[in-house]
């Protein structure tokens, strides 16, 4: 039943983006059938992106079973696989629009808004299959995780930081931040690119902050830092000296 829900809950997270953003689009001259179109690609690079990233980050849990990688159903599938994929088929789907009477970042920023809200639906999945969890507590709001889910070294534990709660609140939290901007502040509005920019640096540091205390990360070098930390620090090291560096201009 658990592999049951995982399913319904992501179907859940991706029709909430689809929906939102949908709306959305069409404030901006996007007709239902283009849309239609460009989520169909979106969808279709984010699930490759979400699946070949989670693949190449945990290479051991497929290097002596690799038709394993086929077992979408079991779980993981990456955030980041999913929003670079998706954002590379965003853009492909957008270069072939037949009219460029809309600008790309007024598509992201429409989208963008919506992201969240699906991204914490999506996370109730690795709850259910217990796919997502913190290292152990003792605090009050801890989760149980049965005996069978629990990663080599913490099987003497069994209650651990709610890591999927925690992102999923913080999602919540700026999607109600986000909308209260744009509603607003002017220089919030769709096509600035603005949305699109804070989205992605705020995601890339809640991640960061996370997963020190993801027990299941796999390390980049000796550093302590997991991989997919090492290189969302490279990217907000990136988009800071980006905008500085138009500010100084």
């Amino acid at each position: 039943m658990q592999l049951q829900w995982y399913g319904v809950l992501m179907a859940l997270a991706v029709l909430a983006v689809y929906l939102i953003s949908e709306k959305r689009v069409r404030r901006i001259g996007i007709s239902a059938d283009q849309f239609s179109r460009l989520a169909m690609t979106t969808l279709l690079f984010g699930f490759v992106g979400a699946r070949l990233w989670h693949v190449a980050t945990d290479w051991q849990l497929y290097q002596e079973q690799v038709l394993a990688i086929l077992y979408i159903w079991r779980g993981g599938m990456s955030i980041f696989g999913g929003l670079l994929g998706g954002a590379l088929g965003l853009w492909w789907a957008y270069c072939r629009l037949p009219s460029k009477h809309v600008k790309f970042l007024q598509l992201s920023d429409s989208i963008v808004l919506a992201l969240p809200i699906g991204q914490a639906i999506g996370r109730l999945g690795n709850w259910v299959n217990q796919e997502l969890y913190g290292l152990p507590t003792n605090l009050p709001w801890g989760i149980y995780i049965s005996p069978d889910h629990r990663l080599p070294g913490f099987e003497q534990f069994s209650y651990y930081h709610p890591l999927f709660a925690y992102e999923a609140i913080a999602l919540l939290f700026f999607t109600a931040v986000l909308w209260f901007q744009q509603k607003n502040s002017k220089s919030w509005n769709v096509g600035t690119g603005k949305v699109t920019y804070i989205y992605i640096l705020f995601y890339a540091v809640l991640r960061i902050t996370l997963d020190f205390i993801r027990p299941d990360k796999q390390l980049f070098s000796s550093t302590g830092l997991g991989v997919n930390q090492a290189i969302l620090i490279g990217l907000v090291v990136f988009l800071l000296c980006q905008k500085m560096t138009k500010r100084a201009a």
